[in-house]
């Protein structure tokens, strides 16, 4: 009787066990649309959360990048000033090179001629960077000329110093032909007391050689001599 009683009481009826089929099929479907429905919602996720990691990437590649670059442009600026530094060095170096070279250029003309010597300094001078320094041009013009003017001033004291009419007191006028001759030769009447670059050896043997014409008194036996003229000229 007891079970009986129990199965009575966990009976159903048919109509109760369809309307319960029913909600249990309902709910199914339900549940199976929920389910599906949260597939696509976590795939829509994780699509979503696949954009925003890929957007984020982008971001800190695109970060990376700008910090990049701008590593790169300090890199740039750093090398440029220093390749400035660098390039301003190398001209200071060069123009001090350069105008080593001009000295010593000009101080050939301070000495005796002397034909190595000049082809060395004329050689220097082309090897000069800075094609616009001072005086080069000038200093090249007088170099070149040495040889010339030197040899014109030196012909005419040696003639001169040889001449029958230089101890000979009734020839008054020689220191003034000899005066003449100096003045027209090439290096006086383009460089002698004109003033800027000269060569200032000739400039001395030519004070050297006036003060002798113009100190003689051929007719007092005080003649012309230029020996230690020609003595140093040798």
């Amino acid at each position: 009787m007891p079970c009986l009683a129990m199965a009575q009481t966990v009976s159903m009826s048919d109509q109760k066990w369809q309307a319960f089929k029913d909600q249990k099929d309902s709910l199914q479907r339900v549940t199976d649309s929920l389910s599906k429905a949260n597939v696509s919602l976590s795939r829509i996720i994780a699509e979503k959360d696949s954009l925003i990691s890929q957007q984020g990437k982008t971001i800190q590649e695109q970060a990376k990048q700008q910090s990049q670059s701008g590593t790169t442009l300090d890199d740039v600026q750093a090398k440029l000033k220093k390749a400035q530094e660098e390039n301003d060095t190398l001209k200071n170096y060069i123009e001090y090179a350069d105008s080593c070279v001009i000295r010593y250029a000009n101080a050939q003309l301070y000495i005796k001629y002397e034909p190595k010597r000049v082809t060395k300094a004329l050689d220097a001078l082309n090897h000069i960077l800075n094609k616009d320094m001072a005086n080069k041009g000038k200093l090249e013009a007088l170099l070149k000329g040495y040889k010339n003017y030197y040899e014109e001033i030196k012909s005419i004291i040696t003639e001169s110093q040889n001449n029958k009419d230089r101890k000979n007191p009734f020839s008054t006028g020689f220191p003034t032909s000899v005066k003449s001759q100096i003045e027209n030769t090439a290096y006086y009447r383009a460089y002698y007391n004109k003033g800027g670059i000269s060569i200032p050896y000739l400039n001395n043997i030519l004070k050297e050689i006036l003060n002798v014409v113009n100190s003689a008194r051929p007719n007092e036996r005080k003649f012309c001599d230029f020996s230690s003229i020609l003595k140093e000229m040798q």
